[in-house]
């Protein structure tokens, strides 16, 4: 190796890199000349731009402290600053290493690295630990974490079978820090220094600091106690923030005689539990330590040479491994899961025979595979780039072209599907190269080349992800916007177009605009990809008709001047997207809509914030064609949007600041003008599209459309019919049946109101007051259907008559009156009552308290008189006198008792119909629609059928009022003697005009002898 050795102090071209196809640990290893250490090499994405070195001082002058510095950017700038104030500047390129030194003894522990790109750091030096007094000495060497990556709270454990304790020092950036340790005493460190203490024993120590910290642990020489074993050695702490649920490390063997041990630390909670496992079995420990508090233990064993991984049976389960040799003359120590786990470099190298040296690794992790159908890879096979180290790179000004440069080539993947972690992670990065305020034109170039490949993903054979993870998208959305209004701070106009992105920026003042409008249009037909001559800017409204664009959005003069005279420098950023992978909406997946013809965005800005259009003096104009394939027609009543439908994406639906959803909000769709394009106007700039109905699942809508209009209008015309024989009827009008009468009544307007107006949430006002309606008379239905309840628990239970004390009437004034307090109640949350989706109340507070905790509450009070009634019922009640109750009193409670079952049942499943009805509102689920239709659609019917046409006295009043009225009409036309013949006609002709009246024979209730009836219906009372 010495081909790659950094012998000389200064600049030098040796870096070693490597780069594996799969996950991987890399490890440097020094064992020569019985000096022995070894350190766990970190991934660039763990890299940073600072650094504090963490050392030891040097044994004599002849030894050195040394730092090794590599870049694997090029141009990178480095200053170096030591605790005794010397400045080091440099430039590395690529790859090249740094090697600084200092032969005078000096400890660089302390020293301050600083860089305008990401660098690896190695500390290294031969000394004593933990001083000159000690045998021996040996190598030190460490690769060190950037500040960024520091922590605050720490466990330091001894060594096994070196009973001489340890040395540790904790290392702060410009803040002082201070030091609660598990005992209890506080410790306070000044800015830019360290505090070290040498522990004696088998001591835990823990600690907590209010700032981030470093924290190094030194194993000391052999002769520090006895036995006379063992080396220095350093490593670096990892803070209990990085410890993880299972850990994967190789123990690496040494010449010389070494005995090999791990040290597991973890909380002491999971310790009890004897969960530790080794490989998959039980991990029998030699001892077992822990703090002082008791709360993080340590677990210590000698182990085999070779792999290992050790878990946890609890999953819940985080713990950090510490792996470390003794011999008779050397040592090593590292932590095996140190800062996290390694990851992927970016930066490709430039060649793949490069022989540079030093410590700076790479790993590649599977973060997202590309074996879609148009793949260029065998069906096994599987590429993998990862994004997340792009993604957490510190970006800075000097730095952000690089870092936009790798991001914009790793996404470039034709072959390749990305998934939402893919997009989690791009529109992290992007949102950070944006926070850095870079208009350049390569960065802008970069980051819409960047959306664009993410943007083709849409036009693979494998549909995408739709699912949305922290508001990705959204991110994409804005980072796109913000960096074309940054480059717009540098020059007048920016446009870069790709082929399924196109992005155009304008700037001027008050003084510079002198034309009639500003507009953005696509030249390019409708499924082409974009070119450079897709994109067109428009000052003046007559080039749009001269161009034909096929679509295009446009400001009129007067609403550009209005905005002039509130902001002296206006900033117009236009984007066109061909497709809406960036825009997924479950409103339109929903409801079978699709987005035809392009996105188009358009945002103001002033001095770098977003300019608010608020009723413009002219509306803005959009304006998509046709696509061939687009229905002609539109048959679905219940949809929200008309067949095409103008919506802006409103990026507060779904959750405030959360992934969006389309909104008509403000936008007025005008039909197709004599071009073939739909046209739209809004009052405010948003990301607009065209939103069309393509009918994916037809047969199930339109079974459920047939269904529901059937059910409702047979339920509207039969509960018409009821409340209509009762009315007419006053012999039918006894007390509960003008009960019966109010629930029909209820029901109706519910009927009509829901079946009529829940689907028109345009225009919003109105949809707002269907909502409020409807949430009314769902409740007075409710209301209606437990007043009935009650009236018969207080007939059979209570066993006097209701009506002596004006029950109907005080029924009636709180059926009516509750669900309208509690509606108005209700109307102080306004907002859930503006529902998009229908017009019924959102899911919130005011569906839980205001519609379903009342259904359930008159569901409970109806089982509550049910089970009451039927006690009463089935329960011996003797006479006056012992005499048992007489057969018009047997008959009676007969009757009132299938009345009662049915009105319990109606009540029952009035309350779960209307439960369906609102799940399928909200969730749109297929069951769930079916159900309510299926229950709620010929409620009306079954009344009908069970309180009149199974009445028999319903049944003859009516018949008999239709032979009145036909024999009255036969004596009107007829002769006297035909008026004679008919009156003393049959005996069914003299039925036909004979008065119900002379057919009572008591003042009780002429009832059917239901004897020997098998549940056919009920019979309610008809009083003289």
């Amino acid at each position: 190796m010495n081909e790659v050795r950094l012998t000389n102090s200064g600049v030098q071209e040796r870096t070693i890199f490597v780069r594996s196809s799969g996950e991987s640990l890399v490890f440097v290893v020094d064992n020569e000349n019985e000096d022995c250490d070894t350190y766990l090499v970190y991934s660039t994405s763990q890299l940073g731009t600072q650094y504090y070195v963490a050392s030891y001082k040097p044994y004599a002058t002849r030894f050195s402290s040394l730092l090794c510095i590599s870049s694997i950017y090029p141009n990178t700038s480095i200053n170096i600053t030591t605790p005794a104030g010397e400045t080091v500047q440099i430039i590395l390129k690529r790859y090249e290493s740094y090697l600084f030194d200092r032969n005078e003894g000096e400890d660089l522990s302390g020293t301050f690295v600083q860089s305008n790109k990401p660098i690896a750091v190695i500390s290294g030096v031969i000394t004593y630990v933990p001083d000159e007094k000690v045998c021996c000495l040996d190598g030190l060497i460490e690769q060190l974490p950037p500040v960024h990556s520091w922590g605050y709270t720490f466990t330091l454990t001894p060594f096994l079978s070196l009973n001489y304790g340890y040395v540790y020092r904790v290392f702060t950036t410009i803040h002082s820090a201070t030091l609660i340790m598990s005992d209890g005493n506080i410790t306070h460190i000044a800015d830019e220094s360290f505090y070290e203490e040498d522990v004696t024993g088998d001591t835990v120590v823990s600690f907590t600091s209010d700032q981030p910290v470093m924290a190094v642990q030194y194993m000391k020489g052999s002769h520090a106690n006895m036995p006379d074993r063992g080396d220095p050695s350093m490593l670096i702490v990892a803070p209990n923030t990085a410890f993880t649920a299972d850990v994967t490390f190789p123990v690496i063997e040494y010449t010389g005689g070494h005995t090999y041990y791990i040290n597991v630390i973890l909380e002491c909670d999971y310790v009890m539990d004897d969960g530790v496992l080794l490989d998959g079995t039980h991990f029998t420990s030699s001892d077992s330590l822990s703090s002082s508090d008791n709360s993080m233990c340590c677990l210590r064993s000698n182990v085999s040479i070779g792999h290992h991984t050790v878990s946890h049976t609890n999953p819940t389960a985080r713990f950090s491994v510490i792996v470390y040799a003794i011999g008779g003359e050397s040592s090593y120590a590292y932590a095996a899961n140190a800062y996290g786990a390694a990851e992927y470099l970016p930066t490709q190298p430039e060649t793949e025979s490069t022989t540079d040296v030093t410590a700076v690794t790479a790993p590649i992790t599977n973060n997202y595979t590309c074996a879609g159908s148009n793949s260029s890879l065998a069906a096994n096979e599987q590429t993998s780039i990862n994004l997340e180290d792009i993604e957490n790179f510190n970006v800075t000004s000097e730095n952000v072209v690089e870092v936009v440069q790798v991001l914009a080539e790793s996404t470039d993947r034709p072959d390749c599907i990305f998934t939402d972690t893919d997009i989690m992670l791009v529109g992290n990065a992007l949102e950070k190269i944006a926070n850095v305020g870079d208009g350049s034109q390569e960065v802008t170039q970069s980051v819409v080349k960047t959306v664009n490949n993410i943007l083709r993903t849409a036009n693979s054979n494998v549909p995408p992800t739709r699912q949305i993870r922290n508001n990705s998208t959204t991110r994409i959305i804005l980072a796109v916007e913000r960096q074309v209004a940054q480059a717009l701070q540098q020059t007048d106009q920016v446009n870069v177009v790709e082929s399924n992105i196109a992005v155009e920026g304008v700037r001027f003042n008050s003084s510079t605009y002198n034309f009639t409008g500003i507009g953005f249009g696509i030249l390019t037909p409708v499924m082409t990809s974009f070119t450079n001559d897709s994109t067109r800017t428009y000052y003046e409204e007559s080039s749009i008709t001269q161009d034909g664009p096929t679509g295009y959005i446009f400001l009129s003069k007067d609403t550009v001047e209005e905005l002039l005279t509130k902001y002296s420098d206006l900033t117009f950023v236009f984007v066109a997207y061909r497709n809406d992978f960036l825009f997924p909406s479950k409103k339109a997946s929903k409801l079978d809509l699709s987005v035809e013809g392009f996105i188009l965005s358009a945002n103001v800005e002033s001095d770098g914030k977003t300019v608010n259009l608020n009723d413009p003096a002219d509306p803005v104009v959009i304006e998509n064609k046709k696509d061939s394939e687009s229905p002609t027609s539109f048959s679905r009543d219940s949809c929200h949007f008309p067949e095409s439908s103008c919506v802006s994406w409103d990026f507060d639906l779904n959750g405030t600041g959360g992934a969006g959803d389309w909104s008509s909000e403000g936008c007025t769709y005008l039909g197709v003008n004599k071009d073939g394009r739909r046209v739209c106007h809004c009052n405010h700039l948003a990301n607009f599209a065209m939103l069309v109905y393509h009918g994916e699942n037809t047969i199930n809508s339109r079974a459920l459309n047939i269904l529901s209009k059937v059910g409702c209008g047979l339920s509207v015309a039969a509960l018409t019919i009821t409340v209509t024989i009762f009315t007419l009827f006053r012999r039918l009008r006894t007390r509960p049946r003008n009960i019966l009468i109010q629930l029909c009544v209820s029901l109706i307007a519910l009927y009509l109101i829901f079946v009529v107006a829940i689907d028109h949430t345009c225009p919003r006002h109105a949809c707002t007051v269907v909502a409020v309606l409807l949430h009314y008379f769902l409740l007075t239905t409710m209301a209606w259907m437990a007043v009935e309840a009650r009236y018969l628990y207080i007939k059979l239970v209570r066993w006097y008559d209701p009506e002596s004390d004006g029950f109907v009437i005080k029924s009636a004034v709180a059926a009516w009156g509750i669900p309208a307090a509690i509606t108005a109640i209700s109307l102080a949350s306004f907002k859930s009552y503006q529902n998009e989706h229908y017009c019924f109340p959102k899911v919130g507070l005011v569906t839980h308290l205001g519609i379903l905790l009342p259904i359930a509450l008159v569901l409970i009070h109806n089982v509550i008189c049910f089970v009451l009634v039927l006690r009463s019922i089935f329960r011996p009640r003797p006479g006056v006198g012992g005499r048992v109750r007489s057969e018009s009193e047997k008959n009676e409670k007969k009757i009132l008792t299938k009345r009662f079952q049915n009105t319990i049942a109606i009540s029952c499943l009035l309350g779960l119909t209307w439960v369906f009805g609102f799940l399928a509102i909200d969730d749109a689920v297929i069951v769930f629609q079916w159900l309510f239709c299926i229950f709620n659609a010929f409620q009306g019917v079954f009344i009908f059928i069970i309180f009149c046409l199974k009445q028999k006295d319903v049944r003859e009043v009516v018949t008999a009022s239709f032979r009145s009225r036909c024999g009255r009409s036969t004596t009107t036309s007829g002769s006297r003697k035909d008026k004679s013949d008919t009156f003393h006609g049959s005996p069914s002709d003299a039925t036909c005009d004979t008065p119900i009246s002379s057919r009572k024979t008591t003042n009780m209730s002429v009832v059917e002898d239901t004897s020997g009836m098998d549940n056919k219906g009920i019979e309610l009372d008809v009083q003289n």
